[in-house]
């Protein structure tokens, strides 16, 4: 019984620190693949595609014109936290644009632009949107002035989320665009412009 007895022992006292290490890793690889999965979202780089009307705004005295166009923007979202709200940046290409004049000019142009988003990880999110840049037609816009002219925007927006890093977008915008005196004259336009796209995280 004795020889027996030890033996028992001498198992339970190897089995002890086996059960330990066994303990140990398993704790380790739970918490690894619990950090796995708070890690994980959705990319901060994010393409659009939007289409837009323009309506006329008649302000101080600008040419009365509708625009329409194609937006295509893509946009890296820092996950600052800047005024209660998230902000990005990125680039917008109007591939098409229409000015509805007489004769009617077709152009492109781009712009850099500026966001702030607020409840990212939400789904409905609000943001405020602004950009800069240029635009160029075939013809002079307006009549008369120049080929090229220097476009602004801002306006607000909002994203509903249809999937996981998809989103439909709906977006107002006050757009201007003037030559900056480098024409003739330089009256400007302005229009309201609404546009209703789709994105998605790259």
């Amino acid at each position: 019984m004795q020889p027996a007895r030890t033996l028992l022992y001498a198992l339970a006292l190897c089995a002890l620190p086996s059960a330990a290490i066994a303990q140990q890793v398993s704790t380790t690889v739970d918490q690894g693949a619990s950090s796995t999965t708070q890690v994980v979202r959705p990319s901060r780089n994010v393409l659009a595609v939007a289409a837009a009307y323009g309506f006329a705004a008649e302000i101080n005295g600008s040419v009365s014109t509708d625009p329409t166009s194609l937006w295509v923007r893509w946009t890296h979202r820092t996950r600052a936290k800047v005024l209660g709200g998230e902000p990005a940046w990125g680039f917008e290409l109007t591939p098409f644009m229409t000015v509805n004049q007489e004769p009617r000019a077709f152009g492109a142009g781009g712009h850099f632009i500026y966001e702030h988003r607020w409840l990212p990880d939400g789904p409905v999110r609000p943001l405020l949107r602004s950009g800069a840049g240029m635009v160029f037609t075939n013809k002079t816009v307006p009549v008369g002035e120049t080929r090229y002219n220097f476009s602004l925007f801002a306006g607000a927006g909002v994203e509903f989320e249809v999937g996981r890093g998809q989103w439909l977008t709906l977006e107002y915008r006050l757009h201007h665009i003037s030559n900056a005196d480098t024409g003739f004259r330089n009256p400007g336009i302005n229009a309201h412009a609404l546009g209703f796209g789709f994105a998605w995280a790259l």
